[in-house]
């Protein structure tokens, strides 16, 4: 009975140690370059990170942006600020968001989500596709914000950092439209 017992207790504790274990066959630190992608556009942006942060190195935020403003929701906005690059840990999805400024002054967030649907583990260079095109427009909010997590666009909310408009009961309508 004490044999069993030993038998049972070693074999546990191999499943307790080696389940600890890290398994290397499926890691990855994440890859060095990711492409974004807007083939209907023709433009791709290269995206690096640099001292922890995902950083634009070939192509113009700003000036992507601003098209998908234009041509997408019919938006005159400059002078992108606030521009920001998120991804999911998997690295299979994406987003790029900045606000544009109107002739108010007004900020006028800008979205691009894309999509990666391989699995990029184990590779240095992850592509892209623009799948979504999001804005936000205040009802009578002039704070809209686009909230972003893992990668994806999920809500328009009135209020942000940089706002001294929220006014009670002010809202954004949230404005997506499909690029697939």
């Amino acid at each position: 009975m004490k044999m069993l017992l030993m038998i049972c207790a070693t074999i546990l504790a191999s499943i307790y140690c080696f389940s600890f274990g890290e398994n290397t066959k499926y890691k990855t630190d994440g890859p060095t370059l990711v492409e974004l992608k807007d083939t209907a556009r023709s433009i791709t942006l290269q995206v690096t990170q640099r001292g922890g942060f995902w950083k634009i190195t070939s192509g113009d935020a700003a000036s992507y942006l601003k098209t998908i403003a234009v041509n997408a929701f019919e938006k005159n906005v400059d002078n992108f600020v606030d521009i920001t690059i998120e991804f999911d840990s998997l690295f299979t999805a994406g987003v790029l968001v900045g606000y544009g400024l109107n002739a108010n002054g007004e900020r006028a967030p800008i979205g691009a989500q894309f999509k990666n649907p391989y699995s990029p583990n184990g590779t240095s260079v992850v592509r892209m596709n623009l799948t979504e095109e999001h804005t936000c427009t205040g009802v009578p909010c002039a704070c809209c914000k686009l909230k972003t997590f893992k990668g994806e666009v999920v809500a328009c909310v009135c209020g942000h950092e940089h706002c001294e408009d929220l006014r009670p009961g002010a809202s954004c309508n949230h404005t997506v439209k499909v690029t697939m």
